[in-house]
């Protein structure tokens, strides 16, 4: 083997090992939230242009945003960003416009899509009818690999589990279902009932029912530790406080205002969360 041959072997072996290990620290500091160089890259996009950290929207800002917000990703090189920054361009996620030092990078509508099935975003809106759907379904056995991907499907789409085939959320989830059940051949085998304006089931009114289903005590806890945590004035580390704020996001339903316990602190976290992402 000649000298040339193997050092481009060593070579790339070095890069691949490399890579390895920035994705894995992508993984343990966002919380599983990130997994590969190019979402977290789309994400330093987005998130510089949201809070405004790198200046020029272009790839030294992209970098200098890292820099500001996620101390903690040196492994993620200028070089590494360039070339990730490429890759989303290729698939339509960013757009890069000028030349030389005018560079800006914006996100598309597709990489915005992209970034929300992978990063839960909070709703500050929350428009409801002030109505319940319980979704029931009857799949065979013989369709129990359907009947699971349903169930992944309908925690996916917020939905909390009532009973054994019988889900609820408050948001009307008929138009997200449609295309689900055509694809899998569930037509009739699925059927969607609204519970009507009172919100009740049985003996329960909606907001205990919610509370349970959704296991919202629990859940309010978790921003309650957080507040206590990142809120108390000391040094931090913005990138952990930033993650852990997703991560808890992740498994919150966001369900309407309404339907919320009267000791919810869901929201002082999330104002908590946007003034450490501004630098505050």
């Amino acid at each position: 083997m000649s000298g040339k041959n193997f050092g481009e072997k060593e070579g790339k072996k070095r890069v691949g090992k490399g890579l390895k290990s920035t994705r894995k620290q992508i993984v343990e500091i966002s919380e599983g939230v990130l997994s590969k160089v190019v979402d977290i890259v789309l994400f330093l996009v987005f998130f510089n242009a949201e809070f405004g950290l790198g200046g020029r929207p272009g790839p030294g800002g992209v970098y200098r945003a890292r820099d500001k917000a996620f101390e903690d990703w040196e492994a993620i090189s200028y070089d590494s960003i360039k070339r990730a920054l490429s890759r989303l361009k290729k698939k339509g996620w960013v757009e890069v416009l000028g030349r030389g030092n005018k560079v800006t990078v914006q996100i598309t509508k597709q990489g915005r899509k992209r970034l929300e099935a992978i990063v839960p975003f909070y709703d500050e809106k929350r428009v409801w009818d002030g109505k319940l759907y319980l979704i029931t379904y009857d799949i065979p056995e013989r369709q129990r690999d359907d009947r699971e991907l349903l169930r992944r499907y309908l925690r996916k789409i917020g939905c909390g589990r009532f009973q054994d085939s019988v889900w609820l959320t408050p948001y009307n989830p008929t138009g997200v279902l449609r295309d689900f059940i055509g694809e899998r051949g569930l037509s009739g085998a699925v059927v969607v009932s609204c519970v009507g304006k009172d919100g009740n089931v049985g003996q329960e009114d909606a907001r205990d029912l919610v509370a349970r289903i959704f296991q919202l005590e629990e859940l309010n806890d978790r921003y309650a530790d957080y507040l206590e945590e990142f809120g108390g004035g000391g040094k931090i580390s913005r990138s952990k406080a930033i993650f852990d704020f997703l991560s808890i996001l992740g498994d919150d339903p966001q369900l309407p205002f309404e339907l919320l316990p009267d000791d919810w602190v869901g929201g002082e976290a999330y104002v908590l969360f946007r003034k450490i992402c501004k630098g505050g």
